[in-house]
């Protein structure tokens, strides 16, 4: 029988490591354990801080995070949100690569080698930060003979960030040991029994026809930028579709409707970076290598079948 993976939540009401601290006593009696860490309106000094206050409550307690965007709110613009992730047989490791922009492969061979000493790796967790970094460059040398392990993640953030379309210093990080301003943090699950299932598109599906796609030149920012789509700029094709206006809340209205484009044969979902160049959309962590697109809808319902089924199975 696979192993599941236990995770315990604590939303921002109960975000002190003292309330962290109370439901260790559960992750004790496992093998392994690991806390998620989600920030959002703290900086670079406050982010030391939190972590600080968590090596004397928990010490020595595996971690690994990053800040996150967080919109729509205007009422919390702050917050902090634990996972604490418990095993009953797996191991977690956790690598921290810093790493310059064309730095990417030199700290995937970092990571190979890692991996090679390790036995039964099921999956990676990856958080990246710094977004002039080319991710899929990284995330295809580390997957090279490992392409059945699963690699999923996200990209540091914040919402003042996304408005800007750029960081400043001290002010996006991911979360290790340390914080870090440039570079990938990783979580590497293994275990003999351990089995992680991951879903590319979650519940949406394809509506209507495919539209070309032109792409532009890659910018100091993203991996991909689409410049038109069925030959409009492709901005102007959000708001006729859509009636999506280029505004703060931009991000949150397109959640819904991402762009779905083909890679390796699999469907993938994207979000554009919230910085349009001339009516032109800017992808982070996928380069775009196919020349057409869809546009997919899904509801609540099935988008979230995926995770029940997953759980129940």
């Amino acid at each position: 029988m696979a192993e599941k993976l236990h995770i315990r939540r604590y939303p921002s009401g109960n975000r002190s490591p003292a309330g962290v601290a109370a439901g260790i006593g559960e992750a004790s009696a496992s093998k392994d354990a690991l806390l998620q860490i989600f920030v959002a309106g703290y900086g670079w000094q406050e982010a030391a801080e939190l972590l600080g206050s968590l090596d004397r409550e928990l010490p020595g307690l595996k971690r690994i995070g990053c800040s996150e965007y967080i919109s729509g709110d205007p009422g919390r613009p702050r917050g902090v949100k634990l996972n604490l992730l418990g095993t009953r047989e797996a191991e977690i490791l956790l690598a921290e690569l810093p790493c310059a922009p064309g730095e990417e492969e030199a700290a995937a061979r970092q990571l190979r080698e890692i991996l090679e000493r390790q036995k039964h790796v099921r999956g990676l967790q990856l958080f990246a930060v710094n977004p002039a970094l080319s991710v899929t460059r990284f995330m295809d040398s580390v997957a090279k003979g490992r392409e059945e392990v699963p690699i999923f993640g996200a990209m540091a953030n914040t919402i003042a960030q996304s408005l800007r379309g750029e960081a400043r210093e001290g002010e996006v990080y991911a979360i290790g040991r340390k914080l870090l301003s440039s570079g990938f943090v990783v979580a590497i699950y293994a275990g003999e029994r351990l089995d992680i299932y991951m879903d590319y598109i979650l519940g949406w599906q394809p509506v209507g026809r495919e539209f070309a796609v032109t792409l532009g030149e890659r910018k100091p920012v993203g991996e991909g930028c689409v410049k038109e789509i069925d030959g409009r700029p492709a901005l102007e094709v959000y708001k006729k579709y859509f009636g999506v206006e280029w505004d703060e809340y931009f991000v949150a209205n397109v959640c819904e409707f991402p762009l779905m484009v083909q890679r390796r044969g699999k469907p993938i979902c994207m979000v554009p970076w919230p910085k349009a160049m001339q009516g032109r959309f800017i992808f982070l962590l996928l380069s775009m290598r196919g020349r057409s697109c869809a546009f997919p809808m899904a509801p609540k319902r099935k988008c979230w079948a995926p995770h029940w089924r997953a759980a129940s199975a």
